[in-house]
């Protein structure tokens, strides 16, 4: 695994399934397969002969500022308020009525130009400390069976729109306040390569940006502009202590491509190549030009709504023969595993990668 997140050759492409909120949905609904209960997740991966894809933590926050939370539950909806000395906002989580129960964040705590010194004290007031003693846990427990990572962190215009303002309101304050917008953009790459620098003492072996990244809601030039000098400044950081340093990368991403590729990332995760993305592996792997790895390449849906045996095999295959020579990629999920997916083709996965490498050895 950490060979193909290098850009490297290894004897085969490893397969690393993202399946964490099928488990914890199925596990709390009493829907698992019988044989599965009461094994731990990464047990399952084994069972199932993939390999693990472990996040552990290596830092936690504190708040060193006046803050006062508070929390109320109604219903499906938990309000939290942070009252500052800045001003008071509001966030709101809720539930989803489906199987699932997910939670999603439903109102964001910038919904307007008055908010953002709000946001810009409570970061200003968070420090990082180092926490190492989850993630050498969880590291003793993966053993060689695969990798743990820590990922974390988000480069700031992807904090700023997915955590803090959402996109509709987000996008509509950086026009109208381009200068407070981007200097909070400036404060949240200061702030977080405090937390880099923990990272690149950390045990962890890799990195990776929570980005979510989508060419639907990032041009190229923003890309360019607010987050390929946080990559580049993290990779100087990690890079000089032996890490690798990726991002979440699982949108429609075909017009980003060609800017990744000169990011100084090491690689991007999640991929999710057509029907639910916009570009196949193999034209991703050319965009990147062996500049950057991949890991992902089977998209989401491919494992339900009337997926077969054969038609998950034509799309293993597919993948593999796409990413030959066999450097710098990594087979995974783009996204998850879906809570209501046919774990029998998760399982039968391991097995077409074997028949893969057997038929192109003989």
């Amino acid at each position: 695994m950490l060979t193909a997140l290098a850009g490297g050759t290894p004897d085969r492409v490893p397969w690393a399934p993202n399946f964490d909120h099928w488990l914890n949905v199925n596990t709390r609904n009493g829907t698992l397969p019988a044989d599965l209960r009461g094994l731990s997740r990464n047990d399952i991966v084994r069972k199932i002969g993939a390999a693990i894809w472990a996040r552990a933590g290596t830092y936690r926050e504190e708040s060193q500022g006046n803050v006062r939370v508070t929390t109320r539950a109604e219903g499906d909806s938990t309000w939290t308020i942070y009252e500052t000395p800045a001003g008071a906002v509001t966030t709101r989580h809720q539930a989803a009525p489906d199987l699932t129960r997910a939670v999603f964040l439903k109102e964001h705590m910038v919904k307007r130009v008055e908010d953002i010194e709000v946001a810009r004290y409570l970061i200003e007031s968070t420090t990082y400390l180092p926490s190492y003693e989850h993630f050498a846990e969880a590291e003793r427990e993966v053993g060689e069976d695969g990798i743990a990572l820590t990922q974390a962190l988000r480069s700031p215009r992807q904090w700023f729109m997915v955590s803090l303002a959402g996109w509709q309101a987000g996008i509509f304050l950086e026009a109208d306040y381009p200068d407070r917008v981007h200097a909070l953009y400036d404060l949240m790459a200061e702030k977080q390569l405090e937390a880099v620098r923990i990272l690149a003492d950390s045990p962890a072996q890799v990195i990776e940006l929570g980005d979510n990244m989508d060419a639907t809601t990032t041009s190229p030039r923003n890309l360019r502009t607010f987050a390929l000098p946080f990559y580049r400044e993290c990779a100087r950081l990690l890079h000089g202590k032996g890490k690798l340093l990726g991002s979440h990368y699982d949108g429609p991403i075909r017009a980003l491509l060609p800017t990744v590729a000169e990011s100084d990332l090491d690689f991007i995760e999640a991929f999710v190549p057509a029907p639910m993305g916009d570009a196949t592996l193999a034209e991703a792997r050319a965009a990147l030009r062996g500049k950057v790895a991949i890991q992902g390449g089977i998209p989401a849906v491919a494992l339900c709504h009337g997926a077969t045996m054969e038609s998950v095999r034509d799309l293993v295959t597919r993948a593999l023969r796409d990413a030959e020579p066999g450097d710098g990629f990594a087979l995974g999920m783009g996204d998850n595993v879906p809570p209501d997916a046919d774990f029998a083709l998760v399982r039968a996965i391991a097995g077409m990668v074997e028949e893969y490498y057997q038929s192109v050895r003989a």
